[in-house]
C-alpha cells in the first residue's frame, strides 16, 4: 500500500539522480527487453452508491440524512505503460467488506 507523504527527504534530489543512474546502468549492462520496463501508478476511485437507494429531502435543505446509506464504495485502479509506450490493461482491485461493496458475481464482464 502507498501513503501520501507530506515531507520530502532533505536529499531527495540526490536520491532521484542516483536512482536514475542505477536504472540507466542496469538497462545498459543487462539484456532487458524494453517491453519489460514498466512505469505503473495506482489511484483510489470513489463512487456513489448505486442500486435502489433513493434519497429525498426538502428542496434547499442544508443537510440530508444518509443514515444506513453511507457505505464507502471504492476500488484501486492500477495502470501502467512500458518504455516502448505500450499501455497495458487497467486492473481494478476490490476489497470485500460487505456483499454490496463489490460487483455482483453475475455482473457483465468486459473481455477487453
Amino acid at each position: 500500500a502507498t501513503k501520501a507523504s507530506q515531507k520530502l527527504s532533505h536529499d531527495w534530489e540526490d536520491q532521484c539522480e542516483i536512482t536514475f543512474f542505477q536504472l540507466v546502468y542496469t538497462n545498459a549492462t543487462s539484456d532487458i527487453h524494453p517491453s519489460l520496463i514498466l512505469n505503473t501508478d495506482q489511484m483510489m476511485i470513489h463512487f456513489m452508491p448505486s442500486g435502489n437507494e433513493h434519497i429525498y429531502d426538502e428542496k434547499e435543505s442544508k443537510q440530508v440524512s444518509l443514515y444506513g446509506l453511507d457505505e464507502k464504495r471504492e476500488f484501486t485502479l492500477l495502470m501502467g505503460i512500458t518504455v516502448e509506450a505500450t499501455e497495458f490493461g487497467k486492473q481494478s482491485i476490490w476489497c470485500r467488506k460487505t456483499a454490496t461493496s463489490i460487483p455482483k458475481l453475475n455482473a457483465h464482464v468486459n473481455a477487453d
